[in-house]
């Protein structure tokens, strides 16, 4: 079925109706409070630069927000917009945002790999304002990045790194297909003395993978 909270218009490369996943995860389902504003989803424009840096630098300003910046390492305004027409003129980048009531919640970041023996595959990074966590935000933004990958058919396999701390993310990426490859021990530094191992996550798109 299709997931009705995500609108993408057609003229961004995404879905017009949404992203298709099958039966959407339950969890997704119990975040979707009554009453709750629609999440819409579209690629990112330069545009957008300001408010994905203001949102960077309050996920990052969280103690357990599992980003590999600090604050004072949140990209600016001007920068954002950079990557933003840098993903457009690739090809094989993508950035989307997501918004709720016409403010921006949520960021994702695909970066395909440009080598030829590399081009099949590609990682993400994600962010989710605190609030707008267990409401669907996450699931949108990723579904969208798995609709725009199978549509466009290059990108065949996608990874990702997540705090080993971060359950309820890594219950998120199982539940949309995503399958744990290994673990990189004490792979993030939190303090002088906090180290925390990082999850590698990746999904396959390709069928079998074989010739």
């Amino acid at each position: 079925m299709t997931w009705p909270d995500v609108a993408a218009p057609n003229s961004q490369g995404l879905s017009t109706q949404g992203f298709s996943m099958g039966e959407a995860p339950a969890k997704a389902k119990r975040g979707r409070r009554r009453g709750a504003r629609a999440i819409a989803v579209r690629r990112a424009t330069a545009a957008d630069g300001e408010a994905i840096a203001c949102l960077h630098k309050r996920v990052a300003g969280e103690a357990d927000s599992g980003l590999v910046l600090t604050r004072h390492e949140a990209p600016a305004a001007v920068s954002v917009a950079k990557r933003i027409a840098r993903a457009d003129q690739t090809g094989r980048d993508l950035v989307l945002v997501a918004e709720r009531g016409g403010r921006v919640v949520g960021r994702l970041v695909f970066r395909g790999e440009c080598r030829a023996r590399l081009a099949h595959r590609g990682s993400f990074s994600i962010m989710v304002e605190r609030t707008q966590r267990g409401s669907g935000v996450g699931t949108a933004l990723i579904g969208a990045m798995l609709d725009w990958a199978r549509v466009g058919g290059r990108v065949k396999k996608i990874t990702l790194r997540v705090l080993a701390t971060n359950t309820r993310a890594r219950r998120l990426y199982r539940s949309l297909g995503f399958v744990r490859e290994g673990v990189l021990r004490k792979g993030v530094r939190l303090s002088q003395t906090r180290y925390v191992d990082e999850v590698v996550m990746s999904i396959w798109l390709g069928g079998s993978g074989r010739d």
